[in-house]
């Protein structure tokens, strides 16, 4: 009796599809633990970046006085934000 080499093949997609699950749960699980891990201040402070069309990589690769610029506007909204300016 012949078996198909379909059979191996199927059960070798049905390994890969399973293997791509298994990676991808680890990476939620991985992405969500790295963002409860983040202090309240960084999510925050990416969200303001974000808002102004910038990554943390981009913000660190500004010139310094555009940084303290950013930062001054950053701690200025946060100001706003908990009601210690109008």
């Amino acid at each position: 009796m012949k078996i198909s080499p379909y059979i191996s093949t199927d059960a070798q997609a049905q390994t890969n599809k399973n293997n791509i699950s298994a990676n991808a749960n680890k990476t939620s699980a991985q992405s969500f633990l790295e963002f409860m891990e983040k202090s309240p201040e960084k999510m925050l402070f990416e969200s303001f970046l974000k808002k102004n069309n910038l990554t943390e990589e981009a913000f660190n690769q500004l010139p310094l006085q555009q940084k303290q610029e950013l930062l001054k506007e950053f701690e200025e909204e946060m100001k706003r934000e908990v009601g210690l300016i109008g």
